[in-house]
This record gives C-alpha cells, structure tokens and sequence, in this order.
C-alpha cells in the first residue's frame, strides 16, 4: 500500500500541532486530537482513555505551576501507513522548562513515541505509546510521565 507525500506530512503536521497546543496550554485543541476511545498508556502502566479524560488531564497539568513554561516537542519522522485509513507513526518527544515544587528547574525528558492514527477529518490518536530514556540516558535520572499530572482522572 505504502503512503502518499501528502498523507506522510499531514501526520507530521499532528506532531506540530501538538507542540504548539503544548505551548499555548490549550488542553482543548490538545485533547481533542485523540479519538473518542483513544488512549495514552503510559510507562508505568497508567491508561489514559477517550478524548475527555485526556483533555481533563491537560487542564489539571496546565493549572500547576510547574508546567507553566513548559514546552513539549513531538517531532514524528517515521510514518506506515497501514491502511488507507490507519497509520503508525514514530518518534521523539521531549519536555523541558518544568519545574519542581520549589520552582528549581528539573531536567529536560526525552524519549521515543509511537502512535496509531486514524483517517478522520485531520485524523485522530487512537493510541499513544512511549518510552524515556533510562537514567544515564536521561538528564534527570528519574523516569517521569511527561504529560500527566499526578492526579489520573480514569
């Protein structure tokens, strides 16, 4: 089947719209690029699912202050399109500018993505998976989720 170059761009254009939705905290626009049913599993095994625990989780994360003047990339530069509907796209991610509760900066995560996206309008996230790097790897030496606040809405 394979993929067009239009297809290819529209879903790397989903990692630039994501970045920037980050940047504005506008939990709306940035939930409301999953699908109803979507989900983000993260590294510790938290699910995320549907559209509206997303969107409410990024209301609650852009509320604290230590992700105020955050900044959230997610550059997707391997795309399948496995179908004329379905795609898996992969990546990088990395969050930066977050702070700890006393407001010292805390090192810049980083990690790979993988997401399935379905043809629909723009397209939506049916999935979201991702990894960070280990310590060593990792600036901070401590695994966090990079985009969820302590407080899982389920």
């Amino acid at each position: 089947e394979g993929s067009s170059p239009g297809e290819e761009g529209a879903i790397r254009g989903m990692g630039f719209a994501f970045s920037a939705y980050w940047f504005n905290a506008n939990a709306i626009k940035l939930g409301g690029m999953w699908s109803s049913d979507g989900d983000i599993i993260h590294t510790d095994g938290t699910v995320e699912r549907g559209r509206d625990i997303i969107t409410q989780n990024r209301i609650l994360l852009f509320g604290r202050p230590e992700y105020r003047n955050s900044r959230h990339s997610l550059i997707l530069n391997m795309i399948n399109c496995i179908s004329p509907d379905i795609a898996v796209a992969d990546g990088t991610w990395d969050l930066r500018g977050v702070v700890d509760r006393e407001g010292t900066p805390v090192p810049r995560m980083e990690g790979q993505v993988t997401l399935v996206v379905r043809r629909i309008g723009d397209g939506y996230i049916d999935a979201s998976r991702y990894t960070v790097k280990p310590p060593g790897e990792n600036q901070s030496g401590t695994p966090v989720r990079p985009s969820t606040p302590r407080t899982i809405i389920r």
